[in-house]
């Protein structure tokens, strides 16, 4: 005959306690909330690098064209750019850095080009410029444009 003892003195139940089970559940929603937590970050991350990197193109885009046909005045943080126009006009325009935004001034008038700006660092590389541009939450951007006509 086979005797089986359910309740032996100091023998544990089988299965978890509430409060081992109400631990567990605490613990896997809050890794979920970390992990969603992550992901909201870096799709903004990815939003924000997007939105720089588009900024970026357009003011380098527009950068070129100001650039093209146009001699160089002067290096310092004003960049001076002379010449003439596809119709044959005077052209004088610059570059500068006034209240956190560079702008671009036309004959008189001027044009913002890009906001937030800390630094704005033009440098001659032989025939080729060098812009520096450092925004105010630390992004530093350079662009390069070759075969820039210097006056001489």
């Amino acid at each position: 005959m086979l005797v089986r003892h359910t309740k032996l003195p100091g023998a544990k139940k089988g299965g978890f306690l509430l409060s081992e089970a109400v631990l567990a559940l605490f613990v896997t929603v809050l890794t979920i909330l970390i992990l969603q937590q992550i992901t909201i970050l870096s799709h903004k991350v990815m939003n924000l690098e997007s939105y720089s990197n588009i900024q970026t193109h357009i003011v380098k885009d527009r950068l070129e064209e100001l650039f093209d046909g146009k001699e160089l005045a002067s290096l310092d943080n004003r960049l001076k750019i002379s010449g003439t126009n596809k119709d044959g006009t005077q052209f004088q325009a610059s570059l500068r850095l006034s209240n956190g935004i560079l702008n671009e001034s036309i004959n008189g008038g001027f044009e913002p080009i890009i906001s937030n700006v800390k630094k704005f660092e033009p440098k001659r590389i032989r025939n080729s410029l060098l812009l520096t541009i450092t925004l105010k939450n630390g992004t530093e951007t350079e662009m390069f444009f070759s075969h820039v006509k210097f006056e001489t």
